[in-house]
């Protein structure tokens, strides 16, 4: 499992010209998301170098570990990457693989100038929300007044409300402040007898993200 991840966006970019100096990157983020339903727990990593490619990306963790280190060897470069480990169960593993501190991103553009950042991955996770409404494997649910409510042990930074039909992987994605307690499905998106799964994340200041999830099916 170790420097395994599975690499869900990665986009082209041809080569550019850049001034000389080291640049930073866009986006250099590790932080951990854990899905309370399932009890499981994932790294994910976000690296963005700029308008431009990059032949090289390498990310090392505070221990000396290389956990990423991808190469380009066209003529043309990636510029972003969206990078998820393993889902194994929360039973302390995948922290004791991803160890807390600074994690050091270093890449190349296509033009040889060097990037460079760190970010620091915490293991604390948000408490998780409790749904108010709906519950888990509710049914005759109305299609189109749908008001979820939760409920927090504390404010979270952000709130992250994703209701998704898994079949067409159709899905309405909102990101709330961390004060909000409920959320109105816009009108039109959920259709009737239709079965979906609704999520709310609690967001800390740190990145990291705690999911939970209910599967519900509407009314006829």
């Amino acid at each position: 499992m170790k420097g395994l991840f599975i690499v869900s966006m990665v986009t082209l970019s041809f080569i550019g010209t850049l001034a000389a100096a080291e640049k930073k990157f866009d986006q250099a983020d590790i932080y951990m998301e854990q899905n309370a339903s399932d009890n499981d727990l994932e790294v994910v990593i976000k690296a963005t170098g700029g308008n431009v490619g990059m032949v090289d990306l390498k990310i090392v963790a505070p221990n000396g570990r290389t956990v990423v280190d991808i190469k380009s060897d066209n003529k043309m470069g990636l510029r972003h990457f969206d990078f998820e480990s393993p889902e194994p169960k929360n039973d302390g593993s995948l922290k004791k693989d991803f160890p807390v501190g600074e994690y050091t991103f270093s890449g190349t553009f296509m033009s040889g100038e060097k990037l460079s950042a760190k970010s620091t991955l915490n293991h604390k996770l948000p408490s998780v929300a409790t749904f108010v409404y709906p519950i888990n494997e509710a049914d005759n649910i109305d299609s189109q007044n749908l008001v979820i409510k939760w409920k927090t042990q504390e404010i979270h930074d952000n709130i992250i409300i994703t209701i998704e039909e898994e079949t067409s992987g159709q899905e309405v994605k909102a990101t709330l402040l961390g004060s909000a307690k409920s959320f109105k499905v816009p009108n039109g998106f959920m259709m009737p007898n239709t079965t979906y799964k609704v999520s709310i994340g609690t967001i800390a200041k740190n990145k990291n993200g705690s999911f939970v999830e209910v599967e519900i099916k509407t009314a006829k």
